[in-house]
């Protein structure tokens, strides 16, 4: 399909590597057909402030203290942030400004996130939480 590719279609293939292998027969078929384009991941403060804009489309809006922890939690994956701001959206229902409450109610750890605190945790000797955090995952 590539090799003889018309450019009415639009395809995208995400790819999660840094750096794409020039001798596959996909690649070169992608290099001579079509256009390449590296994206990079947002940074947090691009994450904060697309999050931002979006809550001012729908007249609401976040105290910092939830915004800073909303991250902490979701990562700055912009699939998984659109995805757990949406829900935040819908279960503030009528309320315009979303707490630090709110979050914890509705956002759950990213796995990323609960390897990233598991590890914290038996670093610093925190058995207890180490164990809790465990059970929480099972």
């Amino acid at each position: 399909f590539l090799e003889k590719y018309d450019g009415d279609n639009l395809i995208i293939f995400e790819v999660y590597q840094n750096k794409l292998d020039e001798r596959k027969k996909l690649t070169k078929a992608l290099k001579k057909n079509g256009q390449l384009k590296k994206v990079e991941q947002m940074s947090e403060e691009e994450i904060k402030k697309w999050i931002q804009s979006k809550l001012n489309e729908n007249y609401k809006d976040i105290k910092q203290d939830a915004l800073n922890l909303f991250i902490e939690l979701t990562g700055v994956n912009f699939n998984i942030v659109s995805q757990e701001l949406d829900k935040l959206m819908l279960f503030l229902g009528d309320r315009p400004t979303i707490n630090k409450d709110d979050v914890h109610q509705i956002i759950n750890r990213s796995l990323e996130q609960n390897v990233f605190l598991l590890t914290e945790y038996i670093q610093k000797r925190q058995k207890n939480k180490a164990i809790q955090l465990v059970k929480d995952l099972i």
